[in-house]
């Protein structure tokens, strides 16, 4: 299975002397304007049609690599169009505070950037992401440096409902994603089965491998076309196509090993644990009933106390123009 040379991920479309042309004059109107954001956006592209490589374009624009493909992405299904950033639907919010509300751990990473980790059954924007492990670093009250994390398993369904989530929140514009370090693993003890020689030497090897470089999952899956490539038995090799077709969904979100070091969880199984001392020990007593806005409120609040940061919430609502309309609320049937 042959990668894609730099550039060539863009359709002759995109890389058209007339595409390239709208991109530059793209570039020049966001730098006047003063948008960061899309001018990033449009030297991402135009760097990678000209052959530059992803790491090179995350560096330069202190971006990370899934950044970049995203907007690569966009540019191939939109063109310009696609790196412009989207107005949010309906009138504009006041205050973004309770927009997500989760248990949030902080950490410390060397950078000096705090870090948050958000778990499942969350509400973002109004809709309730459920189970499979959701696990998410930061919040929309976040300061600029705070760097935002989304670990979770493999399933498409998931991801396109939560990268959905975070694309419409506008104090979100960055953030960096993991597949579960566990579930991951079991793909990869799969295809080591399906391999000559010892399967757990196999798998030590990538484990550490993985944990130290994260360019190691490129090697790994070098080394599984090879094996493919070698006339196994069908059951064998099915098997490993089958996980180098994971690897090549995925492995843009198998780059553990600097996440790691930065302090940040690479596995989701902590923050599904806390699922129940956060959510479940407060929300579901027995009696209880709850309207999403009044639940958001609390869980917000909630976070807030147990991690300590309420005192820097409440300066953060003070800088801002916040005001709420307070009505009664209907009582509910017994």
């Amino acid at each position: 299975m042959a990668r894609s040379r730099n550039g060539e991920a863009i359709s002759a479309r995109g890389r058209s002397p007339s595409a390239k042309k709208k991109l530059r004059g793209f570039i020049r109107e966001r730098s006047k304007a003063g948008d960061l954001d899309e001018w990033r956006r449009g030297k991402a592209a135009l760097g990678y049609i000209e052959g530059r490589r992803v790491v090179e374009l995350a560096a330069e624009l202190d971006v990370t690599r899934g950044s970049v493909n995203r907007w690569l992405q966009w540019y191939e299904a939109m063109g310009v169009e696609g790196l412009v950033t989207a107005a949010a639907p309906g009138a504009p919010s006041r205050v973004r505070l309770l927009q997500c509300a989760g248990p949030v751990t902080p950490r410390k990473n060397p950078s000096s950037a705090d870090a948050l980790l958000i778990p499942s059954c969350s509400f973002v924007k109004g809709r309730q992401l459920h189970g499979n492990g959701f696990s998410r670093a930061g919040a929309p009250w976040r300061v600029h440096t705070l760097r935002i994390v989304v670990v979770q398993d493999a399933a498409k369904e998931v991801w396109t409902l939560l990268v959905a989530a975070l694309e419409g929140e506008p104090s979100v514009s960055d953030w960096e994603e993991l597949v579960d370090h566990y579930h991951a693993m079991g793909h990869l003890w799969a295809a080591a089965q399906a391999m000559e020689g010892d399967a757990s030497a196999i798998m030590a090897r990538w484990k550490k491998a993985l944990r130290h470089e994260d360019e190691a999952i490129d090697a790994i899956a070098k080394e599984l076309e090879r094996e493919v490539a070698r006339g196994y038995l069908p059951t064998y090799r099915i098997a490993m196509e089958n996980e180098l077709t994971f690897i090549t969904n995925n492995g843009a979100r198998m780059r553990y090993a600097s996440l790691r070091d930065a302090g940040f969880p690479i596995g989701s199984g902590a923050t599904e644990g806390a699922c129940k001392s956060f959510f479940s020990v407060r929300c579901k007593r027995s009696g209880q009933r709850w309207r999403n806005d009044g639940l958001r409120a609390t869980l917000t609040c909630r976070s807030l106390v147990l991690n300590d940061r309420l005192d820097r919430a409440v300066v953060t609502l003070r800088r801002r123009d916040f005001s709420a309309h307070v009505q009664a609320v209907p009582k509910m049937a017994a």
